[in-house]
């Protein structure tokens, strides 16, 4: 059955509902679980558990910052960053994999808060340093690589290209060729990497001559559907891929 919104005049009805499709709460035996409108990098909601104990509540984030950075490989980085995040006294402290706290009454939507944001804040924060190490990496690897291929007069580092769009965009390597520029872009498994370049790309794309644009990834198959974002906007090779791929590559739009 499809649930139709009803159009209604009554302002305070119309936010109620609006409320109740944001923040979820569902009522266990000892504990409540309360969906907020806060997100991780994945998309998914922070949802925290909330218990009764002798002095007032317990406040975990159920674990999901842990979950969320062990899906990227990254739960090593949990408690180093979670201690960094949760500085600051607010009461808010972690164990190996949750984020945690305790509050009275008057103090329950407070520390609420401070876990949902910091649950929220550590994945951001580690998936950002694991994208910006990841580029670096490629990138490093890719300017050597290109030198090889073209030669170093031909191959130029941290270019930066204003697009139609008015945005300034820093690019990895450019190769020059004869009438001809190739953007190569270090492009690392996580969103934060792979959407602003696809952003870049499509932008360069609408440049009266537009640069061959490709990304260079580790792995294709790793990158999952981010490849499909990716190959809508330029072309993509892994970085470990023959010369001859390479050299394809900036041909690639002649």
């Amino acid at each position: 059955m499809t649930n139709v919104a009803q159009i209604t005049t009554d302002i305070s009805r119309a936010i109620a509902d609006a409320i109740g499709e944001l923040v979820r709460v569902r009522h266990w035996d000892h504990s409540s679980d309360v969906t907020l409108p806060i997100f991780y990098p994945s998309g998914s909601a922070v949802s925290l558990c909330i218990e009764k104990v002798k002095h007032g509540y317990a406040i975990s984030d159920n674990g999901l910052a842990y979950r969320e950075l062990e899906q990227i490989g990254g739960e090593t980085f949990f408690s180093k960053n979670a201690s960094g995040i949760i500085e600051g006294g607010n009461g808010v402290w972690h164990n190996t994999r949750e984020i945690l706290s305790e509050a009275t009454p008057e103090t329950l939507a407070s520390a609420m808060a401070d876990v949902a944001a910091a649950s929220s804040r550590l994945t951001w924060n580690v998936l950002s340093k694991l994208s910006r190490k990841g580029q670096v990496e490629i990138a490093d690897y890719l300017f050597e690589r290109l030198r090889i291929i073209f030669g170093d007069a031909r191959v130029e580092r941290d270019r930066r290209i204003i697009g139609p769009s008015t945005r300034e965009w820093r690019i990895d390597a450019v190769v020059h060729l004869e009438g001809n520029e190739s953007i190569f872009q270090a492009v690392a498994n996580t969103h934060l990497s792979v959407y602003p370049t696809a952003a870049m790309f499509h932008d360069l794309a609408l440049i009266e001559s537009p640069p061959t644009t490709i990304s260079v990834v580790k792995s294709k198959d790793a990158m999952g559907s981010l490849f499909n974002i990716l190959a809508q906007a330029g072309n993509v090779i892994e970085e470990a891929q023959t010369d001859q791929v390479y050299e394809k590559a900036v041909q690639w739009h002649i």
